[in-house]
């Protein structure tokens, strides 16, 4: 950007110097632009740009720089030089015209219009709006210096080529401008291109910068550039890391992105190196974007001439045409007003832009009188400017962007008032888009609107460069969008990319490349093609993409050409051999010819898919069209009849061609846009009804006064507005930039069955779609294929595959190939996993962390909820469980009421009857707790889950601490004296027991306050879709509950073990130990289990045995073992149960009558022994009196003082006792063997004897002072209740 401020300061001189050099005009028409004239004998022209260009206003801008002027004052130097050398032309005076092109292509146009012949001549004086004389003779310009940018070069070698005047630029340098073909009167003092592009890569490698980053601009200079750099860096394995095209229009928010890019590229590698190619405006935005971001000193750049040769100079690059006029061959017709048209009739020569070559198919013919139908269908419809008769000038393009510029130079003002025609109010045309681009820039100059039926270039939607273009077809854009859609509908996700080296092809290409950012489409390669590349070049592609195909499916190939290179295409694979190897996708650069363009072709062609232009036929035009004849003023008609039927003017050999319906003959049925073009005058004839309304109120027929002057900005305005239903192609409306809204016509090859020929048939259509619900594309896919027997065709859909890989099966993952994102490798999820981002990523439907519980579908798309409903028929375990504490309780009860029943027995009265039946009911419960394991979770039940076990256990286990310590606490009390020992009574112990479990209890209590139950879902193995419900468990009170119940069987055992040494299993210490050291190993054998098992259900069911094993074990040891001997023991045997066999010092009931043995004590001291039988003193019998009658086996050799008689008759009455065989059932049914009743003994002395027939230990104590009494527990036992 140019800082005004900056010039008038640094030079005040400056703009009075260039005021100086500017105030002689040439005395030439209104559109000669500034300039600096002084001429001689030859003259040169001079193309010097001294003013920036206001793109807004279309309009020059601010001055350039000063160096703008040296440029313009070295010309003048030059010619002087020249002029005062005698060496060097002598006595030739050399004259120059210098013009101010203000850096703009569209002003360079205008002004090389004053260096073509025509415009030198005096009959241009009358459009003049000056008051200076014309001259009647202008010196002719011999060559032209300039222009200096490389797009306004382009214009002006275009329009001097057309009458031969030499050219030579300082400073324009695109390779574009290397073609003698297009530009054959061209030349530069400077190098091009490709020679700067190759000196700048030379420094990357003097440096050893492999990886770099290149902006270019949206231009020829551009975008030349960047290509030949790609080409140049893949040789010498330069990698690129950003390669951006940066519009002309760009925002400051545009450049901004850029340099965050750049600097996010630093971020993750050492990208330091720039590439610039830009003029010096894009050049200067980029650099303010970088300061602004604070990226000093962050980049080295490197840069192009475009900003580096030029300082402060302002240089933009754009692609514009000039246009010149001559007299040529035309079709037209007089009205009110005049509507030009552009149709291309013929081919342009080969090699030579300049002039017309062959004439075109008889498409190009029914284009044309589209035109004059639809104008005489508008002149005869009273409906539509009533009164007012359209005329039309019809010009043949010959498909070359220099003629369409010679042919648009007769419809601009100067020309037309040369032959006195009436001025021309629009132009239908051109048909190709370069030709639109030239004629857009001429008419844009002349604001003469210009509507086109056929040119689909999205750069002639811009609005800035060509303000006065609209079209009745679809921009390029949209077309892709169509193309698009179609790879998506038959699912081709792995493609090549063919496009032609025009503006139609990059445009075509780039907006591909945008859509498939992000998309699941992806392209395998990528070719760009030249009119004048040789055989060799298009072999290379062809086998290129058969390579593709020996490691992927990719069959498909879009094809974004012309029809002169799509045909080289066809032709260069019919030779390589591969025949039905491709599915072509065609753009409208070849489809718009229908069948002409694969002809000769089919076999490579077979089964391809093109997108045209939407575009009906009209029968009343083909009517119309069929009875032409050669009464009709068209000029080429004659031409078409002659050369598409064997009809002839001149020779008499061959039928007439006046003969009527021979058109119809010529007729070929092939695809035409022909109501496109009818689209396009009514487009013309609605906006002039519109405005002649407007201008011309009342019910007036004709034109008024106010139509008689018509300004092309107020007719653009009416056109935009323009709404209409067209004949053939529905609702015809326009966007805001004079585009039509995207309709498509999509086509197949297809073959005839019966005659063998191929033809595009219609099978759906693509309209863009306002509702996004609605889909573009109607298709329909049930179309024949024609590929080699070795193509991958979709066994599902009959669809043939063009993919890299293909897609993974349902629960796999994608993992992309970095260099390549349309081939991947595919790795199965878990089985709790589901793919998601596109088929990326396995993500778990299981986070243990929040609870969440699910289980992908069968595709493994989605987490769907798992059921976590417990049914207990499910639950073999549930039912084991439930079962077996069933018959626990029930055998528990069963035992407790025997028990119950014989409480009153000795052997029952032995066992702390109070305590055991504390035992019981622990028993039960842990049988009913076992149950709650077993049954669906449930707040109530996860209640009892927590309570039961540790009440159950502590009742259990702290009756029997109580009981072996009172044991332990007896015999130890024992041995020191016959004192009683405090706290051994019943209702203590069963208050201790009590005790004990309330704080087992309380603990319980207070974490179910704290962390109230609740049921949760648990998923024991992620791999398995299963859910299971438990109740939540808190860790600290399952151990300290565990360590409490572990700390009362330790007791038990450590006072079993303690008094191991009591007679034995007396008063089942026996059983006691084997019940508490089972019990030790059901806890060290179900906790581990319980602990490290991750499925609930299963330690439910480690927990609920381990009750059932506890619980049954101290069933069995301490009252199963009772039961039995209640009723399966005989009387002689039950010292197993109730106390010791005789020491060997002791007599049994066998030595009756028999004198005691001779006792020997160690000690003088009396020891009295508690065998029931015998008590003995060293040497002798204890005396006590009692009954002789009490005891039958007492000893009658004994004193009958020193006789003691135990309360149980059992040790006398075994030995002799005749073998019971009878059975159990009747052991059951008669009285129990010990029989307090008969056990009791009939004394007499009440003081002596208990009331249980017991001596009483005091007596025992008291018969001698000097008597050590140890106690027989049998006899402290059977008085529960001291």
């Amino acid at each position: 950007m140019v800082h005004q401020k900056h010039i008038a300061s640094s030079s005040p001189c400056f703009i009075l110097l260039i005021i100086l050099h500017l105030i002689s005009f040439s005395g030439v028409c209104s559109y000669s632009g500034i300039h600096y004239t002084r001429r001689g004998d030859l003259n040169i022209g001079g193309l010097v740009p001294l003013h920036h260009y206001d793109e807004k206003n279309q309009q020059c801008g601010t001055l350039r720089t000063l160096g703008a002027l040296k440029r313009l004052e070295a010309i003048v130097f030059a010619v002087d030089w020249i002029n005062s050398n005698t060496s060097l032309l002598p006595d030739i005076n050399l004259g120059f015209e210098i013009f101010d092109t203000c850096s703009s292509n569209a002003v360079t146009l205008r002004d090389c219009l004053n260096f073509i012949p025509p415009q030198r001549w005096t009959g241009n004086c009358s459009s003049c709006n000056t008051s200076d004389p014309c001259p009647e003779n202008l010196p002719p310009i011999v060559g032209v210096v300039g222009a200096q940018r490389s797009g306004s070069s382009v214009q002006a070698a275009i329009l001097l080529g057309l009458y031969q005047i030499p050219q030579v630029s300082y400073l324009s340098t695109s390779d574009e401008l290397n073609n003698v073909y297009r530009y054959p009167y061209f030349l530069r003092t400077v190098g091009p291109d490709s020679f700067q592009v190759a000196a700048i890569v030379d420094i990357l490698v003097e440096y050893g910068w492999n990886y770099v980053s290149f902006i270019n601009s949206d231009d020829t200079y551009g975008k030349s550039a960047q290509q030949e750099f790609r080409k140049r860096a893949q040789e010498l394995k330069i990698c690129t890391a950003i390669t951006r095209t940066v519009s002309l229009y760009a925002t400051d928010k545009t450049f901004d992105e850029l340099v965050d890019e750049l600097l996010t590229l630093q971020t993750k590698s050492h990208a330091i190196v720039v590439i610039l190619f830009v003029q010096l405006e894009m050049a200067k935005d980029i650099f303010d974007s970088a300061t602004r971001a604070g990226a000093n000193r962050r980049f080295i750049w490197i840069g192009s001439d475009g900003w580096g040769n030029y300082g402060d100079d302002a240089v933009k690059g754009n692609e514009n045409a000039t246009l010149v006029s001559v007299k040529e061959k035309s079709f037209t017709k007089d009205g009110d007003l005049i509507i030009g048209g552009l149709l291309p009739l013929h081919h342009p020569k080969p090699f030579n832009a300049h002039e017309c070559g062959g004439i075109r198919s008889i498409t190009a013919l029914k284009e044309l009188e589209a035109m004059v139908y639809a104008i005489n269908f508008i002149d005869n419809n009273d409906t539509i400017l009533p009164g007012v008769h359209l005329g039309f000038d019809i010009r043949d393009t010959c498909f070359s962007e220099s003629i369409t510029l010679r042919s648009a130079l007769n419809f601009i003002p100067a020309y037309r008032c040369n032959d006195s025609h009436q001025s021309i109010v629009g132009v239908v045309g051109a048909r190709r888009s370069s030709s639109s681009v030239q004629a857009a820039l001429l008419f844009s100059l002349f604001k003469i609107p210009q509507i086109s039926y056929l040119s689909t270039s999205d750069v002639l939607s811009n609005k800035y460069r060509f303000p006065f273009f609209m079209r009745t077809v679809s921009p390029d854009v949209l077309q892709v969008a169509a193309i698009y859609d179609i790879l998506l509908e038959f699912d081709w996700t792995y493609i090549s990319f063919i496009s032609s080296d025009d503006v139609y092809g990059q445009n075509g290409q780039k907006e591909f490349r945008l859509r498939s950012i992000g998309s699941p489409i992806c392209t395998a390669t990528y070719h760009t093609v030249s009119v004048f590349n040789d055989k060799t070049v298009f072999d290379k592609v062809i086998g290129e993409l058969m390579e593709l195909q020996e490691d992927t499916t990719s069959v498909v190939v879009v094809l974004f050409v012309d029809i002169l290179l799509a045909r080289r295409i066809f032709a260069s694979a019919d030779n390589m051999g591969a025949k039905r190897r491709f599915i072509w996708v065609g753009s409208d650069g070849w489809s718009n010819y229908g069948d002409l363009a694969i002809d000769g072709y089919e076999q490579v062609t077979a089964g391809a898919f093109t997108v045209s232009p939407l575009s009906r036929k009209l029968d009343t035009f083909d009517e119309y069209f069929h009875s032409l004849n050669t009464t009709s003023k068209n000029p080429w008609l004659l031409e078409f009849l002659e050369t598409y039927t064997d009809c002839s003017s001149t020779d008499t050999g061959n039928q007439s061609c006046d003969r009527p319906g021979l058109i119809g003959q010529a007729d070929d049925g092939q695809a035409s846009h022909e109501t496109l073009v009818i689209d396009s005058v009514f487009t013309f004839a609605y906006a002039l009804d519109k405005m002649r309304r407007d201008r011309c109120p009342g019910d007036v027929t004709g034109l008024c006064p106010n139509m008689t002057d018509i300004d092309g900005d107020s007719l653009l305005e009416y056109l935009l507005d323009t709404q209409f239903q067209s004949l053939a192609n529905g609702w015809i409306s326009f966007t805001d930039e004079g585009n039509m809204y995207g309709r498509y016509a999509v086509n197949h090859l297809q073959g005839n069955n019966s005659t063998g020929k191929f033809s595009f048939l219609r099978v759906g259509e693509w309209r863009q779609s306002i509702d996004p619900t609605k889909p573009n594309l109607r298709i329909g896919t049930d179309v024949p294929w024609y590929l080699w027997e070795g193509a991958s065709i979709n066994n599902e859909t009959g669809i043939p595959r063009s993919v890299c890989s293909f897609p993974c099966q349902p629960g796999e993952k994608i993992n992309r190939i970095p260099d390549n994102l349309c081939c991947w490798t595919c790795t199965p999820c878990e089985q709790s996993e589901i793919v998601v981002n596109n088929g990326t990523q396995c993500e778990s439907c299981i986070d243990i962390d929040i609870k969440k519980f699910s289980w992908p579908n069968e595709d493994q798309s989605a987490c769907v909820d798992i059921p976590s409903d417990f049914i207990l028929s499910d639950q073999p375990w549930a039912i084991t469980i439930l079962s077996v504490a069933s018959i626990c309780v029930a055998a528990t009860i069963f035992v407790m009421g025997i028990y119950i029943r014989n409480q009153e027995m000795p052997l029952i009265k032995a066992s702390s009857r109070e305590l055991s039946y504390i035992i019981f009911i622990g028993i039960i419960m842990s049988y009913v707790t076992a149950i709650f394991f077993s049954v669906a979770p449930s707040p109530f039940v996860c209640v009892l889950r927590r309570l039961g076990p540790n009440i159950a256990t502590s009742l259990i286990y702290a009756s029997i601490a109580t009981k072996t310590i009172r044991l332990y606490r007896i015999f130890r009390a024992s041995k020191k004296s016959a004192k009683r020992p405090n706290y051994i009574g019943s209702m203590f112990q069963v208050a201790l027991s009590l005790i004990v479990t309330a704080l087992a209890v309380i603990w319980t209590v207070v974490w179910i306050c704290v962390d109230p139950p609740k049921v949760v879902p648990e998923m024991p193995n992620e791999k398995e879709n299963k859910l299971q419900v438990t109740c939540h468990l808190n860790i600290i009170e399952t151990v300290g509950v565990m360590i409490w119940d572990v700390a009362l069987v330790i007791v038990c055992c450590i006072f079993a073990f303690m008094t191991r040494k009591l007679p034995e299993n007396y008063n089942e210490t026996r059983f006691i130990t084997f019940c508490s050291f089972c019990t030790l190993v059901v806890f060290v054998t179900f906790s581990p289990i319980y602990f490290t098992s991750r499925e609930p259900y299963y330690q439910a069911s480690y927990y609920s045995a381990g009750l059932i094993i506890n619980a049954t074990v101290t069933l069995t040891c301490l009252f199963a073992v009772k039961i039995y001997a209640l009723y399966f023991v005989d009387e002689d045997e039950m010292n197993i149960f109730t106390q010791t066999r005789l020491r060997a010092n002791t007599k049994t009931a066998s030595t009756r009558g028999m004198p005691p043995p001779n006792i020997t004590s160690s000690t003088t001291q009396n020891e009295v022994h508690s065998n029931p039988t015998y008590v003995t003193e060293a040497e002798k019998y204890t005396s006590m009196p009692m009954e002789s009658k009490s005891n039958p086996d007492v000893n009658r050799n004994e004193p009958r003082g020193n006789r003691y008689r135990s309360c149980s008759s059992n040790s006398s009455k075994g030995l002799n006792k005749p073998t019971n065989s009878t059975g159990v059932m009747e052991r059951l049914s008669r009285p129990n063997k010990v029989d307090p009743d008969t056990s009791k003994l009939r004394h007499n002395d009440s003081q002596t004897q208990r009331a249980n027939g017991v001596t009483s230990p005091d007596q025992i104590a008291a018969a001698s002072p000097d008597t050590k009494v140890i106690f027989n527990p049998d006899v402290v036992e059977f008085d529960t209740h001291m």
